[in-house]
């Protein structure tokens, strides 16, 4: 029994000794030498010196540089190793796009894959900055991949054909695998760029592999992604079962996809698909959450081909400029759509310049803010920035970390006054100017028409029952088969009291389409609202409108900042009250200077009494 025991703790011995052997840190530098022992002070010059030394728990530090495939074995990365579930094997940029995994230099570099993991298993890439390959990374026959805070662009981007070609060699894609791997995470990763330029006279089937993910494969999961600019494919291609995977459980959530460069390329030649995400084959279970669908390619968020067989497609909480998705009908089980926004104009998505590729939001993001579901989402978003920030998950890549404008209930407003309202015709109060703000879409404001057409301008004023911090406003027109009165060019204004309204906090011209329409502006304390209609889109004397809503910040009426709103906080707003030195920036009089006036006066008592009983602990 003695020598049982003794046996069990020399064999207890050796295994925590191999581990701890095992965990060792690798550094590679371009300046390095892989005769080196790939230490900090001595590092490898090349990340494959590193990729075939390591093992469970190791972990690869790589410096910034440029990194290409030197022995011409058409990978930059060739890697066959193992780690496990408690010991997984790392290899980390140690700056963020600091190391450039390069297939450029490379005299076929169209044929070079950046990274190949080949059998490999528990593996995590981050930081790298991967560019000018066939494909950024490979995965065959390998299992638990973490992809983290990669960036992967120009992509295939060098193989424009001089002319048709016969056949083609695709795919050139960001990532893809073999249809036997599994575990597949790409998290927080750039793709752009990706795929090869077309002549318009050609017609060749194989471009359309060129993806940013090419998903095959089982359990695989895309989230906080962001991915524009496909030249020849889509930003994703599920296709779990082209070699041989069962296709259950892909996940993508909170990613921002935008643009079609295309090439002009003639997507007609052959039966394949247009939208950012394109599923063919076997699918089951797949969740679409959460995404951004920005300015997408054929007017689609989704498609499926039409030999595709989907059973279990959720599709929830995602906002696109287009249409929602196109399903197959041999789909067959359960695809089940539900809280998404579609055809919702460019300019209502509140991102701070996705033309030019900022997808980060702005406070006027309402469509976006607070507004995904708070099941199987990430615990951070792309910058790192935790989820949820505010009351809610946001939809998108990025968590907003300012404060967001809300709607406001439109019970307790009443209407100060209209110039025009037609109530002589039909049901007598068809055209009534209440009906704007009633919550009813079906119901309108219209001015005169049946006995008279007064002409422009036409206006509307709101008493919102309150003081409130106005930062932005939506106007729904008309619904239905007729656009009368819809309006064109507007002005707005918000006021304490009707009395003196000031200058309009905005103007502009509507798009003339029955979208509703968010303006967003720099927040102005008041509790009455005015809109003025100047023109209407076919240059016609009426105004109409389905409902207005007005977008506030919320105040925080913690004056004293103990966490707590309570009735010491009106202690410091009287403090405040008595002071006779007058309220100057950036601290207006400890925030009690609600209005930024230099006083701390009645109006600013008024608003922060009625905002207190709201927030009150």
């Amino acid at each position: 029994m003695k020598k049982v025991l003794v046996l069990a703790i020399v064999v207890s011995v050796m295994w925590i000794s191999s581990a701890e052997v095992g965990a060792v840190d690798y550094y590679v530098s371009p300046s390095g030498s892989d005769s080196d022992p790939g230490t900090s002070e001595q590092p490898f010059e090349t990340i494959q010196k590193a990729a075939d030394v390591v093992v469970a728990g190791d972990t690869v530090i790589v410096k910034d540089g440029v990194y290409t495939d030197t022995d011409q074995d058409g990978h930059v990365v060739e890697l066959r190793a193992d780690g496990n579930a408690a010991n997984w094997i790392t290899f980390k940029a140690e700056h963020h796009g600091g190391a450039i995994i390069d297939g450029l230099e490379n005299g076929t570099h169209h044929n070079v894959v950046g990274w190949f993991l080949y059998y490999a298993s528990y593996i995590k890439l981050e930081n790298f900055d991967v560019t000018n390959c066939r494909t950024g990374i490979y995965f065959r026959s390998s299992h638990d991949i973490d992809v983290y805070r990669c960036i992967m662009h120009d992509i295939g981007r060098e193989r424009i054909w001089p002319t048709c070609p016969v056949d083609s060699d695709g795919p050139y894609a960001g990532t893809t695998g073999t249809g036997d791997s599994y575990n597949i995470m790409q998290d927080s990763c750039l793709l752009y760029n990706i795929g090869r330029g077309h002549r318009t006279d050609c017609c060749i089937p194989d471009y359309k592999y060129d993806h940013g993910i090419y998903i095959v494969g089982t359990n695989y999961t895309v989230k906080n992604c962001i991915i524009y600019n496909m030249y020849s494919g889509q930003a994703v291609k599920v296709a779990p079962a082209v070699y041989g995977g069962e296709g259950f459980n892909t996940i993508v959530t909170n990613c921002v996809f935008a643009h079609d460069a295309n090439d002009g390329f003639e997507r007609g030649c052959y039966d394949w698909g247009v939208g950012h995400i394109w599923m063919i084959n076997s699918n089951e279970d797949v969740l679409v959450q959460n995404n951004v669908f920005y300015n997408p390619p054929g007017n689609y968020s989704m498609k499926s081909a039409s030999w595709a067989n989907l059973s279990k497609v959720i599709y929830r909480n995602n906002v696109g400029s287009g249409e929602l998705c196109k399903i197959a009908p041999k789909s067959y089980g359960e695809i089940i759509a539900s809280n998404n926004i579609v055809s919702l104009p460019l300019d209502a998505f509140g991102m701070t310049d996705p033309e030019n590729n900022d997808f980060t939001l702005t406070s006027s993001a309402t469509y976006l803010i607070d507004e995904g579901i708070a099941e199987d989402v990430p615990d951070y978003d792309y910058a790192g920035t935790p989820r949820p920030y505010g009351n809610g998950y946001d939809i998108g890549a990025y968590e907003f970390e300012g404060v967001a404008p809300s709607l406001i209930d439109q019970t307790g407003w009443s209407l100060l006054y209209v110039d025009s309202e037609e109530t002589s015709h039909g049901a007598g109060e068809s055209g009534a100017a209440v009906n704007s703000f009633d919550g009813d879409p079906d119901t309108i404001w219209h001015t005169e028409w049946y006995l008279s057409d007064p002409p422009h301008p036409h206006e509307i004023q709101i008493d919102l029952g309150g003081f409130y911090d106005i930062c932005g406003f939506r106007q729904l027109p008309r619904q239905g088969e007729y656009p009368n009165g819809m309006i064109k060019d507007y002005e707005f204004y918000v006021s304490n009291n009707t009395d003196d309204w000031g200058t309009a906090v905005a103007s502009g011209t509507f798009v003339g389409d029955q979208t509703e329409k968010t303006v967003s502006f720099d927040c102005k304390l008041g509790r009455c609202v005015r809109l003025i209609a100047l023109s209407e889109v076919n240059d016609g004397p009426w105004t109409s409108m389905a409902e207005l809503n007005v977008l506030v910040v919320q105040p925080d009426t913690d004056i004293n900042n103990d966490g707590k709103v309570n009735i010491e906080d009106f202690a410091v707003m009287a403090t405040w009250w008595n002071d006779d030195g007058g309220c100057v920036e950036p601290d207006w009089c400890g925030g009690a200077d609600f209005d930024m006036s230099g006083t701390v006066d009645m109006l600013d008592f008024t608003y922060f009494a009625e905002n207190w009983l709201r927030q009150v602990d």
